[in-house]
């Protein structure tokens, strides 16, 4: 079985007491049990500290947000039952008789204080902008009233679905009086808690569903049948013993890539979904004076030159998708008509680009101008692109480009394309949150816009976007001005997007909570 799905969510059996002795978690076969995998650690279990996945889906379901989001990405009520108000100020209703694990109530003003901890300069959280912006704002709760407001001091509409983030989690005052354990102690009202005496670090985790829970944003509650009320968390790093233990029944649930994804969607005895992704990963050029992709017309030549169905086949087998703009077609706002400025390959057409911008081919079919060659350094990333960069390699060579590759890994990225020795480079943009102005930092202004982009239609589009109602047409009307600009002016190239598949026993079920994560809140056990 097959679908598609998003929220935003070994050797047979061996004997228990073994696997407790050599300090693995036993794999939860019980009705009331199920074991996941997760692929690394957790970098920390602090909502405002984890960047990774992993920490991603842990946090998800030991916290609670104000707000969640539906299978179409839209907010919907989560410790907020309700909210009014537009992009520079939110009034959230909070829901009554909620706890947090240690039995103390939350309170509005609780709620508040998690909230500005968030965005204070001293906690330095790194995806907070992604929540509240740059400009500031302030939370106040009123215990009275059961409300919490939200105040920015520039109006930004991202802030619902920022809210629905993991970072942006509700930690409880037990953990506000003391950050420093947050880390590996949960303080949270999520439907499950954390079993530390059971856990081992880097290893295996344990965690216990709460039976009063019953403040779900899907209506779900803690004593709901088929929820499991113990899930074991291994961790889990190669890919093909988590398939081998998938198939063998010891883990229930796990995510999957590489080259065992095919063998196990062929098998009977597992049910896999695929997440599709945010973010599409994109060509940057160099747009500094002086290179020769500060030229529009050599921007699109080297674009006409590339077939990003056939980028897309290299970097994922054909298990990913083609890309249109920055963003894929699950985000809100996202621009269908920036299909139409992409040109076709055409190695022919891009040849003539590059002979009206001045070059023409030499003896040795490079082509050059002004006595010197059309040389491009490209910047790869082959753990997160496969063959791309060696198809785009080849691809610009066909049409008379020397072309230099130079892969690097993911921490390489912004001490290698921050510097000066590039000028085209396959930018690994996935972020984990399901809006268009995620790519704004990289695309614009200063900081990581790497490849010094000045476009001002484009900066006018967004603060636009930002400026309007959450739910106005208006918020899409200027994001589709967003992508659209930036394409017409090829100051980045679409090229594709990774998909992840996650895969269960039978009988097991659960859905996506995003690009790279399950949500473990959703598992269910039986029929």
């Amino acid at each position: 079985m097959s679908s598609s799905l998003r929220h935003f969510a070994r050797p047979a059996a061996i004997v228990a007491g073994i696997l407790g002795s050599i300090g693995v978690a036993p794999s939860g076969h019980a009705a009331d049990q199920a074991t996941i995998r997760i692929g690394a650690d957790y970098d920390s279990l602090d909502p405002v500290r984890t960047v990774t996945s992993d920490g991603y889906q842990l946090v998800n379901v030991l916290y609670d947000r104000l707000v969640a989001l539906d299978e179409k990405g839209a907010p919907v009520p989560a410790l907020a039952e309700s909210w009014s108000g537009d992009a520079s100020r939110t009034v959230f209703k909070l829901r009554k008789g909620v706890t947090c694990s240690d039995g103390t109530p939350l309170t509005a003003t609780a709620t508040a204080a998690a909230l500005t901890r968030l965005g204070a300069k001293e906690t330095n959280a790194p995806m907070a902008y992604r929540t509240v912006g740059i400009a500031g704002y302030s939370a106040t709760g009123d215990d009275d009233a059961g409300t919490v407001t939200i105040t920015m001091s520039a109006p930004f509409s991202d802030l619902l679905i920022g809210l629905a983030m993991p970072w942006a989690s509700i930690v409880c005052p037990s953990g506000l009086k003391d950050t420093e354990a947050l880390g590996s102690t949960p303080s949270g009202t999520g439907p499950y808690t954390l079993d530390k005496a059971a856990s081992v670090r880097g290893s295996h985790y344990v965690l216990k569903l709460r039976a009063d829970h019953a403040w779900d944003a899907s209506g779900a509650t803690g004593k709901d049948p088929g929820r499991p009320t113990t899930i074991n968390v291994r961790v889990i790093n190669n890919n093909t013993t988590a398939a081998n233990e998938l198939q063998s029944g010891t883990i229930d649930v796990s995510l999957v890539t590489g080259r065992d994804i095919n063998r196990l969607k062929a098998a009977k005895s597992l049910d896999f979904l695929d997440a599709k992704p945010f973010g599409m990963q994109f060509m940057m050029f160099q747009h500094r004076d002086g290179y020769p992709t500060a030229d529009l017309l050599v921007r699109r030549a080297i674009a006409t030159a590339i077939n990003r169905d056939l980028a897309n086949r290299a970097a994922t087998a054909g298990n990913g998708m083609t890309a249109t703009s920055y963003i894929s077609p699950l985000v809100a706002c996202y621009e269908p008509k920036t299909a139409d400025l992409l040109p076709k390959p055409d190695a022919e057409a891009a040849k003539a680009l590059l002979k009206q911008a001045g070059y023409v081919p030499g003896a040795d079919g490079i082509f050059a101008k002004d006595g010197k060659k059309l040389r491009l350094r490209l910047i790869g990333q082959p753990g997160l692109q496969g063959s791309a960069p060696e198809y785009i390699l080849e691809a610009l060579r066909a049409i008379g480009v020397e072309v230099e590759l130079r892969n690097i890994t993911l921490q390489e990225t912004a001490s290698v394309m921050s510097g000066p020795d590039w000028e085209i480079g396959v930018f690994p943009f996935g972020p984990p949150m399901p809006s268009a102005n995620t790519a704004v930092p990289f695309v614009s202004g200063k900081g990581s816009n790497h490849g010094n982009i000045e476009n001002a239609r484009f900066a006018a589009a967004q603060a636009a976007a930002l400026a309007s109602s959450p739910d106005s047409p208006e918020r899409c009307a200027r994001w589709s001005e967003a992508q659209l600009s930036l394409l017409e002016n090829m100051d980045i190239l679409p090229l594709f997007g990774g998909v992840n598949t996650f895969f269960s026993r039978k009988g097991v079920r659960f859905t996506i909570g995003g690009p790279f994560v399950m949500d473990i809140r959703s598992i269910r056990v039986g029929k």
